[in-house]
């Protein structure tokens, strides 16, 4: 691996198996964007900034990576792309997002 950059991902589901796509997108991270080297718990919480009765399952994972904020993100639409199976506005299978990108460990 090149230089090795610490990510800090969230992901969060709200319909069908949440848990069950919560797994499968942290294997597909592991498979195409870098090792987990941490994993928070599941937690669900209500939506916030607008109204669903889906309620969220949600975590952060800590990724070892070689990729640029670039191609990190083209990395997680591909993997959200690849879980969907809903296009309704607000119900999402997965959703993952960048919270933290440190540059160059060394």
């Amino acid at each position: 691996m090149g230089d090795s950059h610490i990510v800090y991902l969230g992901l969060g589901s709200n319909i069908g198996n949440r848990q069950e796509k919560l797994r499968q997108s942290i294997e597909k991270i592991r498979q195409e964007i870098g090792e987990v080297v941490r994993q928070s718990s599941f937690y669900e919480t209500k939506p916030w900034g607008f109204d669903s009765p889906h309620l969220f399952l949600n975590a952060c994972i800590c990724v070892l990576t070689s990729l640029s904020p670039n191609q990190l993100l083209i990395s997680t639409q591909k993997i959200e792309k690849q879980l969907e199976n809903h296009k309704l506005q607000m119900l999402k299978d997965i959703t993952i997002f960048d919270t933290m990108y440190e540059k160059n460990l060394e």
